[in-house]
């Protein structure tokens, strides 16, 4: 069901190149699965009306802390990215059905995202190990530096880079990548 909470902000890091790492305290108890979203309420912003979703990145439901991924793109995002450590966020949560567990454990598995769209992945690929099965990543960006979490993502499982520039894994975007010739039984993607 969903609900409207108040989280806290834990910490709020600048990681990439208009990118923050937001971590929020909260009851978490409401996400249900990976590949869901919130809207987030923007208080900081004269011109913005609307929440702003937000995919989320990871959740840790013990300390009830809520990580999410969010691009500093236009006014209502930059007054979320610029919020500070100790402000509350009003969160509109969850929304968005989320992914299933596969049928077979043996089934091939990629999960595919670029920039910001890697953020429900990386949860999604920790709750795929966590039941046995084994997944594989395939990040894209325009260059090395728009790839996010990498130490994340390859203690979860394989993970393949593309780049348009090439300054990092395959040049090109993640739909020329050379694993998408191999056997995959089924793809996630964001």
């Amino acid at each position: 069901m969903m609900k409207q909470t108040i989280f806290q902000i834990i910490s709020n890091k600048n990681i990439a190149k208009d990118v923050y790492e937001m971590v929020l305290e909260g009851d978490t108890s409401a996400i249900t699965a990976p590949g869901q979203f919130v809207n987030i309420q923007v208080n900081k912003s004269k011109n913005t009306f609307l929440r702003r979703p937000i995919s989320v990145n990871f959740v840790d439901y013990d300390k009830q802390l809520l990580w999410l991924l969010v691009k500093d793109a236009g006014e209502g995002t930059h007054a979320i990215c610029n919020a500070e450590e100790g402000e509350e966020l009003n969160l509109l949560l969850p929304l968005g059905r989320g992914f299933s567990l596969p049928n077979d454990k043996n089934d091939s598995l990629l999960l595919i995202g670029g920039g910001v769209g890697t953020a429900p992945m990386l949860y999604w690929g920790k709750i795929l190990k966590d039941n046995g099965y084994t997944p594989r990543f395939l990040l894209g960006g325009r260059k090395d530096t728009d790839i996010l979490e990498l130490e994340a993502f390859r203690q979860v499982g394989e993970v393949f880079i593309s780049t348009e520039d090439a300054s990092a894994g395959e040049k090109g975007f993640v739909t020329m990548h050379s694993v998408l010739k191999g056997k995959i039984d089924k793809i996630y993607c964001c």
